[in-house]
């Protein structure tokens, strides 16, 4: 695993910006794909395993066994003046700890965060909603009930309690996109949970807010093989493949020789999710190039129904799981 470098003087900048009120850090928060998903276990189609060790071995190659390709989540607590508060080291972004006791529409949430800057909570006087992109980066994906950073604390034990997002879904204005901290994943459309009417919970957080991936972050290979993210330099495969169940599309990525390169594999959770684009204005919901509407396989297992892994479903712009003996599109990464 990567080591992390954490620079002392940094922090004491970043703390130093909180204890002031500006609330803007110094955190890199571009390239949250290659953060891990905290991830630790194996799983077959329906337990944990043993990890396989021969990338010919049956279910090789899925998310735990690659944190060599990202950094392993940092949070912070915030101590004295920054008390209730929770620091992202990696991304630089500073979270409320415990989210708000009331519920509001969509339309009010931002009136918590309006309170919190009032009374200049945690030293901040900068509070605004989280985006889902922003909310994905407080996920473990190693538990669930609730699957946040042990860092955070009150949340929830339902898996039909919500937190607000800031973005509302495109495709229908009456709905917005709600975080689900009990599973770590969001939704946004075909249910009346999702209406902006509807009364949630909000967890506030300070700092540049983190973009979704535009047109201009991917440029494509001269030969039109593949697809370079810019902003993270991941590589992903430009042709994509469908009908493959979860442990036909790890072994697809780990026996592919595609573009002259033999080091494909599947990406994890938080690699396809940067992908996502949830301000779009139509279907599908990422400006990947020649992306179709569907499903798209992560390497990530949810742990909470392990017989289901997690997907980046384009056609409405959200997370969620599907059983892994269900068929689904599978794009590679290296």
């Amino acid at each position: 695993m990567k080591k992390i470098f954490v620079c002392f003087a940094v922090i004491a900048a970043m703390l130093l910006m909180i204890s002031c009120g500006g609330g803007s850090t110094t955190g890199d928060n571009t390239d949250t794909a290659k953060i891990c998903t905290g991830q630790t276990l194996c799983y077959n189609d329906s337990s944990s395993i043993t990890c396989p060790t021969s990338s010919n071995a049956d279910f090789f190659g899925q998310d735990t066994q690659y944190t060599s390709k990202c950094t392993a989540q940092s949070f912070t607590a915030g101590t004295g003046a920054q008390s209730g508060t929770v620091i992202d080291n990696n991304t630089g972004l500073v979270w409320e700890q415990s989210p708000s006791e009331d519920t509001y529409t969509w339309d009010d949430a931002s009136n918590h965060c309006a309170d919190l800057n009032s009374s200049k909570y945690g030293g901040i006087k900068t509070w605004r909603v989280p985006s889902p992109l922003e909310f994905m980066t407080i996920v473990d994906n190693s538990m669930y009930n609730p699957a946040t950073n042990s860092n955070f604390t009150g949340m929830p034990t339902s898996s039909s309690s919500y937190f607000w997002t800031s973005k509302e879904y495109k495709g229908d204005a009456s709905y917005a996109y709600v975080f689900v901290p009990y599973y770590g994943n969001y939704h946004g459309y075909d249910g009346s949970a999702y209406s902006k009417t509807e009364t949630y919970k909000v967890l506030c957080v300070s700092g540049d807010e983190i973009q979704p991936a535009i047109s201009s972050d991917f440029t494509t290979s001269s030969d039109g093989k593949f697809v370079t993210d810019n902003r993270t330099g991941l590589m992903w495969q430009k042709e994509y493949v469908t009908d493959k169940t979860w442990q036909q599309a790890l072994k697809y990525c780990e026996d592919s020789t595609y573009a002259g390169y033999s080091d494909w594999r599947l990406p994890n959770k938080n690699e396809l999710f940067s992908l996502m684009n949830y301000e779009k204005s139509d279907s599908p919901y990422s400006y990947f190039p020649d992306t179709p509407i569907g499903w798209f396989w992560s390497s990530s297992t949810n742990v909470c129904y392990t017989n289901g892994a997690w997907i980046m479903d384009v056609t409405d712009g959200i997370m969620h799981d599907s059983v892994k003996d269900g068929y689904n599109s599978v794009r590679c990464v290296r």
